[in-house]
């Protein structure tokens, strides 16, 4: 076993919301190629490593992005979502900077598409193969690209949230002797939305037109969003979405995330938020959501599938050494078994 691997890597970001793309098919051609086959062990140690600000690459999210041309990767794409994705284009696997694997990020998936069309040549209607399903996604340019998210799910046993409620739609919620009403959903992973609380202040909503995105998430609500990511009711975690509506068409949105903390976007949560506001018939079922890093056209048509508009951009390519002691733990971290290839 050599003492490092060397790996290719591509940044790139969606309004502020950043990654790094690791190309599969790169691996199978490197020294790398053995941590394909140990992928489920070693991505959340990478994503751990890698996703470091200030001391490594630093990013929200680690993805192993795979053109699904390449046999080898469409029989790994096979094991790990099954029939869905024999006719797709690509697929992926997405792991948050902490480590922990999520089904659904929106801004990375719009990220995966302009990797699609900028390093495989494919077209503009590009189909993703995701634990979620076929994800098809339509790419006009790289600030116009759209991904259709598929229509979001209100059970409580769907989020998952523990309650006896079927829907949890505006209901009483505590924290830290805090009252407040919350909306719950599941767009591929699972959100609490807020609307209106004592601690929510409509100052906290500044930053969102600042240039300086430094201290784009106020401090105040720090402790509260972690307090709801990690409470009881949510099994699996959640994301939250603090949400101030300016008129039927326009909402801001701050956004703690699920396993990365405060981010500049979260195209998952524009889309939670929008479907809340519908939900509680506050806005239009199409709505431009502003977040710290800029703008998501959401629309939830009548025919139930929510759609999301926005940017992508590559940052920068370079190479990165990793050490084989980096990948050694004895965390029990739960990830997606792939095939030895």
């Amino acid at each position: 076993m050599p003492s490092f691997y060397s790996l290719p890597f591509i940044k790139l970001q969606a309004l502020g919301n950043d990654f790094i793309f690791i190309d599969a098919e790169s691996l199978l051609e490197s020294a790398a190629r053995p941590l394909l086959s140990q992928w489920s062990a070693v991505a959340p140690l990478l994503a751990q490593n890698l996703c470091q600000r200030r001391t490594s690459i630093g990013a929200d999210g680690l993805i192993l992005a795979m053109s699904l041309q390449v046999p080898e990767l469409a029989r790994l794409a096979s094991v790990l979502y099954g029939s869905t994705s024999k006719d797709c284009d690509i697929s992926w696997t997405y792991h948050n900077s902490d480590g922990s694997v999520s089904d659904m990020c929106g801004n990375g998936l719009r990220c995966l598409a302009l990797w699609a069309k900028e390093e495989k040549n494919f077209g503009n209607h590009i189909k993703a193969a995701t634990a979620l399903g076929t994800i098809a996604i339509d790419y006009k340019n790289e600030n116009d690209i759209t991904v259709a998210l598929g229509a979001p799910k209100l059970a409580s046993k769907d989020i998952p949230f523990k309650s006896s409620l079927n829907k949890v739609l505006k209901e009483p919620f505590e924290i830290a002797n805090s009252q407040f009403a919350i909306t719950c959903l599941n767009v591929g992973n699972p959100h609490c939305v807020i609307f209106e609380a004592d601690f929510l202040k409509p100052e906290f909503f500044n930053a969102l037109n600042k240039s300086n995105k430094d201290d784009f998430f106020p401090s105040p609500l720090i402790p509260i969003a972690k307090a709801i990511e990690l409470d009881s009711h949510f099994p699996e975690r959640t994301n939250v979405e603090f949400v101030r509506v300016l008129d039927r068409q326009h909402i801001e949105v701050l956004v703690w995330e699920r396993g990365c903390g405060a981010t500049l976007a979260c195209g998952s949560g524009a889309v939670a938020a929008a479907v809340a506001c519908v939900l509680e018939k506050r806005t239009e079922r199409k709505v431009s959501v502003l977040l710290p890093g800029g703008s998501l056209l959401i629309d939830w048509s009548d025919d139930n599938v929510v759609k999301m508009t926005g940017s992508a951009n590559m940052v920068f390519r370079g190479q990165t050494n990793i050490s084989t002691e980096q990948l050694k733990t004895d965390k029990n971290i739960s990830c997606p078994k792939v095939p030895a290839l």
